[in-house]
């Protein structure tokens, strides 16, 4: 507690020492230009207040076809909406809170995870991450300001694809909502869970290029968009061979499994049926439920700067 405290410490006597009003704690707004280009293999999608329970019951969750739910945060008046649209609260309330942070992007570069105070994670990559949106240069705390310059092209070039804007840092399936329960008040559970009993709501914090590596879980998934942007795609059962999975059993029978396949950029001579695999995407913003049905396989990455919360039941 006392490594994380001081941490934190060293953070925040740095921002306060940058110049006023050059600091990035908002989240972007807009996914920029960094939404690639769909293919037009679009998830189906509806509008929350036109969709009852009853509804998405009998359409979706029993025949285990996937949804987004367009505006649900925002139609049940989310706090989270609010609070986490900039980073300075969470920052200055709970940057001493000592949280697992992934670094690096899973097969390409990734160096493990790290016990780190909330504050570090802020300061050295999601504020560098929201500067990267407004056109500024990665590498530090001070880096999150307006009137930087972009990263050379010939230098970002040689980088990974997720690592080509900053640095990639992640504080991925953590039960954040428990370790610090005051943020509870800021969520509801989704009345799609029809009931079901819950797994604790996993918290997902972290710098655009963060990745989730294809793969496939033994629940249904409700995932909910609070801030930033994200770019999924979904690969139904029936794909399962094209993908070249690993197919793992837990206990109580559940089936789960991984796919070493880079989804947007897949070595094609290594995994050449994975060309022909079928899938469905879309682009996850601010307030949205993507409804992940158990099984289906799913792959996302980060567009900016990102905060989410699911829901496995």
């Amino acid at each position: 507690a006392e490594v994380g405290a001081s941490q934190a410490d060293v953070a925040r006597t740095r921002l306060a020492t940058a110049p006023a009003g050059q600091v990035a704690w908002s989240l972007p707004v807009d996914s920029g230009a960094t939404v690639p280009t769909l293919t037009g293999r679009y998830i189906e999608e509806c509008c929350s207040h036109e969709l009852s329970c009853a509804a998405f019951f009998s359409r979706y969750l029993s025949v285990g076809k996937p949804l987004l739910i367009k505006g649900h945060l925002e139609d049940e008046d989310w706090g989270a909406l609010r609070y986490f649209s900039s980073l300075e609260r969470l920052f200055h309330e709970h940057g001493e809170r000592l949280v697992p942070v992934n670094l690096g992007s899973p097969l390409v570069g990734y160096k493990g995870v790290e016990q780190r105070p909330l504050g570090w994670l802020i300061a050295e990559h999601l504020l560098p991450s929201n500067g990267t949106h407004v056109g500024t240069k990665c590498g530090g705390a001070s880096s999150g300001t307006e009137g930087g310059s972009p990263p050379d092209e010939e230098a970002a070039s040689s980088w990974p694809d997720e690592e080509a804007a900053c640095s990639v840092a992640y504080m991925s399936q953590h039960h954040l909502l428990h370790q610090i329960p005051p943020l509870q008040e800021l969520f509801a559970v989704p009345p799609y869970t029809l009931g079901r009993q819950l797994s604790p709501p996993n918290m997902w914090i972290g710098t655009r290029g963060t990745v989730t590596s294809l793969h496939s879980d033994p629940s249904d998934n409700l995932l909910c968009q609070i801030a930033g942007f994200k770019y999924f795609r979904l690969y139904a059962l029936d794909q399962t061979q094209r993908l070249y999975a690993t197919i793992m059993r837990g206990k109580s029978s559940n089936v789960f499994g991984t796919s070493p396949v880079r989804v947007e950029v897949p070595d094609l001579e290594a995994y050449p049926a994975f060309d022909e695999a079928a899938y469905i995407e879309g682009i996850l913003s601010p307030g949205d439920i993507l409804f992940i049905p158990k099984s289906h396989w799913h792959y996302l990455r980060s567009l900016t700067t990102s905060v989410s919360v699911n829901f496995w039941y």
